[in-house]
């Protein structure tokens, strides 16, 4: 049952990112509150938002932006107040917006009004984002398997276009994010095809030597 749900959601992402690209003009609208050209930026996120963050901070750091990525939970045990007013902006990524350690550390710096909060979630009516100075919805919906498919994907999605607000080829580098729905697509009708041959395999030896491929 749970492989049939995870099929299903491969199945639905290129729709899913088709919706957040659709929204490409309304977050770049959102965006442009944020006056600094060249702020200081950090990502917090958990689990799989934890990981969603890292390559948004090295396409900052690409770009001359000075940014990183920290787990949320080590944040909120070791950082001291101090250490936030090194950044600018502080960007949160949460599936469901209600992450006890994200909720946690946007309530600890709710009073630093110097520093921007952005957060990047499916659920734009969340404590996290309600307590958000912008919001990024990532349009991904509910995750009904294991594998956060659709909200991993569309959360480095939403941070790329966050990132490439900031640069000077926007329009250039967003034509390949607006060309990955159709990429994806392609991939997973590639993918099926290579399941299907693998499952018309006769033999052991045939079965071996095709998964190794």
């Amino acid at each position: 049952m749970l492989v049939s749900k995870f099929a299903n959601e491969i199945e639905e992402q290129p729709q899913n990112l088709q919706r957040l690209i659709d929204k490409i003009p309304l977050i770049k609208g959102n965006l442009s509150k944020i006056r600094s050209k060249n702020p200081r930026i950090v990502f917090f996120g958990m689990g799989s938002s934890f990981y969603a963050a890292i390559s948004p901070a090295y396409l900052f750091i690409s770009h001359g932006i000075e940014a990183n990525f920290f787990d949320a939970s080590e944040i909120l045990c070791y950082a001291s107040d101090e250490w936030f007013r090194k950044f600018d902006i502080v960007v949160f990524i949460t599936q469901s917006g209600e992450t006890s350690e994200i909720k946690s550390l946007i309530d600890r710096i709710a009073g630093f009004k110097n520093l921007m909060k952005v957060v990047i979630t499916a659920h734009p009516e969340s404590y996290v984002a309600k307590k958000a100075d912008i919001v990024i919805d990532t349009y991904s919906d509910e995750e009904k398997s294991i594998g956060a498919t659709k909200t991993y994907v569309n959360s480095v999605i939403a941070a790329f276009i966050f990132v490439l607000s900031f640069t000077e080829e926007y329009e250039k580098e967003i034509d390949f994010i607006r060309q990955m729905p159709y990429e994806i697509m392609n991939s997973i009708k590639k993918a099926n095809k290579n399941v299907e041959m693998i499952l018309n395999i006769k033999t052991a030896d045939d079965f071996d030597s095709s998964v190794i491929s």
